[in-house]
């Protein structure tokens, strides 16, 4: 982990233990989900073409986060979370049989703002807001990257005594590229 993200997950939890709304306001777990890069752009797609080059993205892969939460009140969640979006690849093969493979790989840590709202018995729907600290690394091509963009999401959460069940959707921006992440998790409460 980098020095950046624990610095920001510090200042996270300083500013985050304020007043307390539940009994049980921190809450610990993991999801894992589908990941997809959002690789396709029409114009380069067409002057690879046009080029004589034929791409095959792989574009889905599996992703895999561990969240922590803190319930401030009723309608605002603190979440810090790291995330391993998975890989994406591109396979590109030239007219002259020269053949390139590529992969991109995305990781890092995040931090939002979930409001929420009750629409059932322990069961909330909630909008998520934050900043998305990562790291960007294409193999094959020996690049990296790192920096810092927003990120926003949406999902369903449901809490069984000890036990947080959540689903969500997110979409995370690096520097243009976005991937959206949709998963399933549990956690508990304490």
């Amino acid at each position: 982990m980098s020095f950046r993200a624990v610095i920001f997950t510090a200042l996270f939890f300083s500013f985050s233990s304020v007043a307390t709304y539940a009994e049980t306001p921190w809450a610990l777990g993991a999801s894992a989900g589908l990941t997809h890069y959002n690789l396709e752009n029409k114009d380069v797609r067409a002057l690879l073409d046009f080029a004589g080059i034929d791409v095959d993205l792989e574009e889905n892969d599996a992703g895999l986060k561990v969240w922590g939460t803190y319930q401030l009140n009723e309608f605002v969640v603190f979440e810090a979370q790291w995330l391993d979006l998975g890989e994406a690849g591109i396979d590109a093969v030239g007219d002259n049989d020269k053949s390139a493979e590529l992969g991109v790989n995305a990781e890092g840590l995040n931090l939002s703002v979930l409001l929420q709202a009750e629409v059932a018995t322990n069961t909330d729907f909630f909008i998520k807001f934050g900043a998305f600290d990562w790291d960007l690394t294409v193999s094959g091509a020996d690049r990296d990257s790192s920096g810092a963009d927003l990120s926003y999401g949406l999902g369903i959460s449901h809490k069984r005594q000890w036990l947080l069940i959540k689903g969500e959707y997110e979409s995370l921006d690096m520097d243009g590229l976005r991937v959206d992440f949709l998963s399933v998790g549990a956690g508990v409460t304490f």
